[in-house]
């Protein structure tokens, strides 16, 4: 599994909860988390972020499905 997070910064005291939340229920379930947890703040460079996250995402899951 892996989880991206889309939040606001502005929001600080609940910013990320819910995505850092959904990434430690499914580690705790014993999920196999095959790329790390991304973030992305639409106060700041949402697309990028995302952009920069994503860059590595096909070939993660390839590898964990055995096709890379």
């Amino acid at each position: 599994y892996t989880v991206f997070g889309c939040g606001n910064r502005d929001w600080a005291s609940t910013y990320q909860a819910i995505p850092t939340l959904v990434d430690q229920r499914l580690e705790a379930a014993g999920a196999t988390r095959v790329y790390p947890r991304g973030e992305g703040d639409a106060r700041g460079d949402f697309d990028g972020q995302f952009h920069d996250w994503y860059a590595g995402l096909w070939d993660a899951l390839g590898a964990a499905c055995g096709v890379a």
